[in-house]
Formats: structure tokens, C-alpha cells, sequence
């Protein structure tokens, strides 16, 4: 695996060494980072709050800027309450901890991210999202007057399938139960606008709670958790929130500020999709999901070609170190179509 140093933000191409390539990496998928108006809003809000908000929390003095996108973002989502945290990483792993104490049991998806796998307890990595559906739904058949509790990514992005919890009208009626979903790679690009999916998992036969990162899609360093008026609650007297710092909150009153980039970007973002797809549509070995920014193939050596035509894709390793590489195209709203046009033409003739 090469590597490709670089000494600045990665926009729609990059520069390493002394060669220029097109960039169809990483997790930016509205590229809103690139919109130099919203740029403006996170400075002019950086010279009002400062760099950085080192403070609890829970301190005497709070900055109501973090309530105020808790609010709004909750609101969007179509969910009673959110909790804005530090990272994706940290949202994650305080929704589970927070899930499990009052949870009999857990069951862990197979592609479950790391963030929300709790001590890999429940987690069964060799099924498939049918088989452990099926799974769920026969555990809560045997079981009577338990709290169980499932936890999944709302897309595989690496395997390109979103998947669908309608399967939960079929648990048996005889016990409680929550869905705790991650929305790191959804926020943005899949669900209620940029709000994620929270809105579509609502449902009278479990308490949903959905978590992740915004620092992919969203491109704004910090993580939250959706959910129940109730678990927020609960999560705001956890020791790991209260102990820890909040992320700089020049980027939280630049995201309420800015709204209209973001529905701009998404629309660009949703536009190279089609527009890439379309491309493609005739070659078998490029993979995607309908309006996911991500395609994939299987043949490494295309890797190297595209980039001998300087074109850097995602391709590594993951999750361990020691896996096979994978290998991603990544779109973005900052993308052109002659971005689009030449990545293409060159698959196509591979």
C-alpha cells in the first residue's frame, strides 16, 4: 500500500510530492468544508468563541451554543432529545455502556462498528445481517419479560447495503426492547435530509437510539446520540460526559448559521451520484448502492492504474491491519463532472 503525504486539506484533488491527483477518498461527503461562505461562518464564530471550550458540561458556566444544536438537530431528526459529545468514537461508546446497564441481553450485528461493540459481547462477526435478523427475532422468542437490546450500523460502508429494521415487528411481544443504531456513514447522505435515519426506525415495538460521527458526511468534529428524552438523561449523568471536554463550538453555531450550504451540498453530492452511476451503469465490476456516495471494486491493480493517472482512491487495510485492502471510490458535493468523466473513461476500459 502507498502512501501519499500531503501538508494541506484534501479538496476535490490534492498534491503530493511534486504530483497532482483527483481525490475520491475519505469520508467528506457533502464537501462542505470546501464552501468557502461556511468557512467564513466557522472563523467569524472561532473569533466569538475561540479556538477551543475546555470546560465541563456540566460547569456553572456553559456556552449555550451546544444546547441549542442539541435542540435543533434532535428536532430535525424527528427525535425528543440529542447529546452532542467530543467524537463519533465517544458517542458510541457511551450510548452502549449507558444501553447495557439496564439491558439482559445484547446482540452485536456482524459489521457493527467498534464504537458500539460492547467488549465484543453479543457480537457474532461470522453471520450474515439476514441470518442475524433471523437470530434476534428467535432470542426474543425465547425469552419473557427481558429488556433486549440490538445494536447495528445503519449502512455498511464498506459493503455497500443499508439495512432495513422492519424485522422488529416480528420480536415477540413479551419483552422490551431498544435499537441502537449507527448513523456515522448515514449522517448527511442517507435518511431525513442531513439528519440521518433516526425517522425511519420509528416504531411502537422498540425504543430507537441512533449515534455516530459528524465529522464524515457532516464534516463538523463531533459525535452525538439521538434518542428518548429519558436515555439523553441519562446519558448527561454519566461520569464519561461530565469529565469530558465539548468539541469547539465556533463549528456548532457555523452549522445552525448555515443551513442553506448544507441542503446546497447535499444536492451537488446527490446530483454526482446519479451522475456516476450513470457512468458506469454497464460495468459489472463497480459496486454501489442507489444514493451512496461510495462505489467499490475488487481488482487491486486498478488501484495502481488510477493512480498512474492521477487519481487517488481509498484503498487500505480495514479494520485490521492484517485484512485484505479495500477499495473505494468515494464522491463528493465538491466534485465536478469532468472529475466524474475521467475516473469513468478510465474504469471503463480496464
Amino acid at each position: 500500500m502507498k502512501h501519499y503525504p500531503i501538508d494541506a486539506k484534501p479538496d476535490r484533488s490534492i498534491s503530493s510530492g511534486e504530483q497532482d491527483y483527483l481525490y475520491f477518498s475519505g469520508t467528506n461527503y457533502l464537501g462542505i468544508g470546501s464552501v468557502k461562505e461556511f468557512e467564513d461562518l466557522v472563523v467569524n464564530a472561532i473569533r466569538k468563541y475561540g479556538l477551543n471550550h475546555g470546560s465541563s458540561r456540566s460547569s456553572n458556566v456553559q456556552l449555550e451554543v451546544y444546547g441549542k444544536f442539541e435542540e435543533y438537530f434532535a428536532e430535525q431528526a424527528e427525535a425528543e432529545a440529542g447529546l452532542l459529545l467530543s467524537s463519533g468514537f465517544l458517542a458510541g461508546s457511551i450510548a452502549v455502556k449507558t444501553l447495557k446497564k439496564s439491558a439482559d441481553i445484547v446482540i452485536v450485528s456482524p459489521d457493527a462498528h467498534p464504537a458500539i461493540q460492547p467488549n465484543d459481547e453479543g457480537f457474532i462477526s461470522s453471520m450474515t445481517m439476514e441470518e442475524w435478523e433471523n437470530h434476534c427475532i428467535t432470542i426474543s422468542h425465547g425469552y419473557k419479560g427481558k429488556h433486549i437490546a440490538f445494536i447495528s450500523n445503519a449502512v455498511d460502508p464498506l459493503m455497500l447495503q443499508e439495512h432495513k429494521f422492519g424485522w422488529v415487528e416480528k420480536l415477540s411481544p413479551k419483552n422490551r426492547y431498544t435499537l441502537l443504531i449507527d448513523d456515522s456513514h448515514a449522517f448527511g447522505v442517507l435518511g431525513k435530509g442531513i439528519f440521518g435515519t433516526y425517522s425511519q426506525h420509528a416504531t411502537p415495538e422498540v425504543a430507537v437510539i441512533t449515534c455516530g460521527s459528524l465529522g464524515k458526511g457532516l464534516g463538523m468534529p463531533g459525535g452525538i446520540v439521538l434518542g428518548p428524552e429519558y436515555f439523553i438523561k441519562k446519558l448527561q449523568s454519566e461520569i464519561k460526559f461530565r469529565t469530558a471536554s465539548p468539541p469547539p463550538p465556533a463549528f456548532f453555531e457555523a452549522f445552525l448559521e448555515g443551513q442553506n450550504y448544507f441542503g446546497q451540498q447535499r444536492e451537488k453530492l446527490l446530483e454526482n451520484i446519479r451522475y456516476f452511476r450513470s457512468l458506469t451503469q454497464e460495468n459489472p465490476a463497480i459496486k454501489s448502492l442507489e444514493g451512496y456516495p461510495v462505489f467499490t471494486f475488487e481488482n487491486e491493480a486498478w488501484v495502481e492504474i488510477l493512480a498512474q493517472n492521477s487519481i487517488i482512491i481509498s484503498s487500505f487495510p480495514y479494520p485490521f491491519s492484517d485484512d485484505p485492502a479495500v477499495n473505494r471510490i468515494v464522491l463528493s458535493g465538491y466534485h465536478k463532472k469532468a472529475d466524474l468523466e475521467k475516473l469513468a473513461a478510465i474504469l471503463n476500459n480496464l
